[in-house]
């Protein structure tokens, strides 16, 4: 069985410091495990989940689903923004069949809402308490049956609830104040009955980015379609209890077509100065950075839509629209904090119609979809599978060159390889070691030796090497990235990989392989491989060999 090196990847608003090779370390923090949820229009009902719990879990490759809850003869929780009121009791069917599902792939499953009809005026105490009442109820269920929240859905499908209306006699002050208040009055509801719960908005103040690039936001919002949401947003955040989690989901994550606008969009969400913190009431700000989320959601019909459709994403170049679906959906992954939901409409999960004309199985309707959802879900599980396809390719060749470091002068660096060290420490040795064909790094504070290698966007790579040291020297293999003009760029997929003892044995000489499978990112021209050493004491030391990049 493969077993790979403890690997650090830099995150996305890390800023490197010190030298080309890496950083300094940072302070550990926790560890936050990616979700990949499932939405579509075959949304399960409690009774089906009921039913089916175990056979979606074993076919599907997703951490969790969006379901409404729909006791028979009753109204749904996709009908919940109305003045009619709920009998909470008739909603315990819903607990019963939820507690049936013996979860063990399914840790993240939410209560789906939908703001609909939006008939419900800002103005309706009456209305708005039954919302409320609701949303307590949805809450209710969620916290006793152990999912892990809401899924909220802002979008209008009945009235534009969140347009300002002059026509109601109240200002753009007065109408704001009131669509906070009723944030409040909604998340007061739910946080009696699940304070620690997750509130998975579809989207909460990235629909009105380009509001918050503006000085006064107010001037731009009060002509928008969701104009009045981040009021009613402030009033979510003033009431939520700590314990409580908000993601904004990022629907526009549909259009999405590159890294870096998956990037920009995740910057912008949570910036301190940007548009989405704009929106934010300055006292709430610190609030808004310590418990929201950046998430997106990925429309699978892009890649299943003919060409010419409004929402159609074609092939990627010289490969096929599934080699671009596996690109962006990385790209998603990589960016979200969190939770990634997938969603889907003309095709299907579970046996549920999906209420269009061709309601095959996804994987029907774009094959290799569920092993690419999969893959990325679980990179080491792919990174294994890629790294066994090209080792025991006979026709594989090493890209790094001097590899085996057979080649050098005595007392100098091996051939094809560069060296670095820090200026402000005394300067260790980095040699070749021409009797054992050996990178040897002795008394190295901070240096590496390195090598560029040419690579193209959309590769993916296998990268290895065999490292020994001595018990205090902290020695490792990095993955870098150049642009074509040789500058440092896309710091967020740097890699460290350390020798991890704990993990797995060295070899029969005492070498540990360390080992990691990249893809490379946009704007790159060369994969930098970094063999660093890091004594921890006088005289430390740390042999390098048998470098490979496939």
């Amino acid at each position: 069985m493969l077993r790979f090196c403890r690997c650090v990847s830099v995150g996305l608003l890390v800023t490197l410091l010190c030298m080309p090779g890496l950083g300094q370390e940072s302070q550990s923090s926790p560890v936050i495990k990616k979700k990949m949820i499932e939405l579509g229009w075959d949304s399960p009902s409690t009774q089906f989940l009921r039913d089916n719990w175990q056979e979606m879990e074993q076919k599907s490759p997703f951490d969790g689903v969006i379901f409404r809850l729909a006791p028979d003869g009753k109204p749904s929780s996709l009908e919940l923004m109305s003045a009619a009121k709920w009998n909470k009791e008739d909603y315990a069917s819903c607990i019963d069949d939820l507690k049936a599902c013996h979860f063990q792939q399914f840790t993240d499953n939410f209560v789906n809402i939908f703001f609909t009809p939006g008939n419900v005026d800002w103005q309706d105490d009456a209305g708005w308490s039954a919302v409320a009442e609701k949303a307590g109820i949805c809450a209710w269920v969620a916290q006793e049956s152990g999912c892990r929240g809401i899924s909220l859905d802002f979008e209008s499908y009945g009235e534009a609830m969140f347009q300002y209306k002059p026509e109601k006699g109240l200002s753009w002050q007065e109408t704001c104040a009131l669509a906070e208040r009723r944030g409040r009055e909604f998340v007061d509801a739910i946080a009696c009955q699940k304070p620690d719960a997750v509130l998975l908005c579809l989207w909460m103040n990235s629909i009105n980015l380009s509001a918050g690039m503006l000085p006064d936001p107010n001037v731009q919002l009060r002509g928008e379609h969701y104009g009045l949401l981040p009021a009613f947003i402030n009033g979510m955040l003033a009431a939520a209890p700590k314990e409580m989690t908000f993601v904004d989901g990022c629907e526009y994550g549909y259009y999405y077509n590159s890294q870096s606008e998956y990037q920009k969009a995740a910057l912008d969400m949570l910036l301190i100065t940007g548009p989405a913190t704009n929106l934010v009431k300055p006292e709430l700000r610190d609030k808004y950075r310590t418990q929201v989320q950046a998430g997106f959601g990925f429309y699978l019909d892009m890649f299943t839509n003919p060409e010419g459709n409004v929402f159609y994403r074609g092939p990627k170049e010289g490969g096929t629209r599934l080699d671009r679906l596996r690109d962006n959906l990385t790209y998603a992954w990589n960016s979200a904090d969190q939770y990634v939901w997938v969603y889907g409409e003309k095709h299907r999960w579970w046996n549920v119609a999906a209420g269009g004309p061709d309601s095959r199985h996804w994987d029907e309707a774009l094959p290799g979809l569920l092993d690419t959802l999969r893959t990325i879900k679980n990179p080491d599980i792919a990174g294994a599978r890629f790294r066994e396809k090209v080792t025991s390719d006979p026709n594989a060749v090493n890209l790094v060159k001097n590899g085996d470091f057979s080649l050098g002068t005595t007392g100098e660096a091996p051939s094809d390889w560069w060296t670095w060290q820090i200026e402000n420490k005394p300067a260790g040795t980095l040699l070749w070691d021409a009797e054992s064909h050996l990178a040897v790094a002795k008394n190295v504070y901070n240096g590496c030796f390195g090598q560029n290698v040419p690579v193209k966007p959309g590769e993916v790579h296998y990268v290895r090497c065999k490292i020994k040291s001595n018990e205090m020297s902290s020695a490792s293999m990095s993955v870098r990235w150049k642009s074509p003009s040789g500058t440092w760029t896309q710091q967020a997929y740097d890699v460290r990989c350390y020798v991890a003892p704990d993990a797995h044995a060295p070899d029969a000489d005492g070498y540990y392989t360390v080992e990691k499978v990249v893809m490379v990112p946009e704007e790159t021209g060369f994969l930098v491989i970094l063999l660093s050493g890091r004594a921890q004491a006088p005289n430390d030391w740390a042999f390098f060999k048998d470098v490979a990049v496939y």
